[in-house]
């Protein structure tokens, strides 16, 4: 699968170096995400792996987290990274791979987001992995347009509205049941 048209992607570095990768390594990149359309868009990442012993369970350890700020690294070197804010989480994950999709923040027009991946090499790895190869790929999908109307973000909270209603019609039943009826055959008193 490859981004739609309106996302471009990018990798930094173009190609992560794993070669010689050993027990307890890290070896960590950049996805560089851009809306190059003139509307926002929605934005989900699936990883994908090949079905290798290297991206399997007892395999390579990947961790995605995003920055509300810039990553930053030296020139001379290939991470690590560090954030200028707080980072967050994206997925952690103990196998590469699978199908589901990771929804993220819809994305802004001509907005840039960094995504970084970190995978690391369990530091208990045998032997087992040794000369084994494999493939990770982060894949961004994007959708945009609405079927619905473009609705606001006002911070009111669903429950809370909720508990509302449901104190307005209990208080209108009580009250209900408060009111005096009037007998049958009667009549209101005459004013005059």
């Amino acid at each position: 699968m490859t981004a739609p048209e309106w996302l471009d992607v990018r990798s930094e570095p173009s190609a992560p170096e794993f070669d010689g990768l050993a027990p307890g390594s890290t070896v960590e990149w950049l996805a560089i995400v851009t809306n190059t359309a003139a509307e926002r868009a929605s934005l989900a990442l699936t990883v994908i792996g090949d079905d290798t012993p290297l991206t399997g369970i007892d395999g390579l350890q990947l961790e995605i987290e995003s920055c509300p700020g810039d990553w930053i690294s030296s020139p001379e070197q290939r991470g690590p990274y560090s954030c200028t804010g707080d980072t967050s989480t994206v997925r952690a994950l103990s196998a590469v791979g699978g199908d589901e999709a990771i929804p993220l923040p819809d994305i802004g027009s001509g907005e840039t987001r960094e995504y970084l991946a970190r995978a690391t090499l369990p530091a208990d790895t045998g032997n087992d992995l040794q000369a084994q190869d494999g493939q990770i790929r982060l894949n961004f999908t994007s959708t945009m347009g609405t079927d619905g109307p473009d609705i606001p973000d006002t911070g009111a909270d669903l429950g809370l509205l909720l508990i509302l209603a449901v104190l307005a019609v209990a208080a209108g039943l009580t009250l209900r049941t408060l009111r005096v009826p009037h007998r049958r055959g009667s009549r209101p008193p005459a004013r005059g």
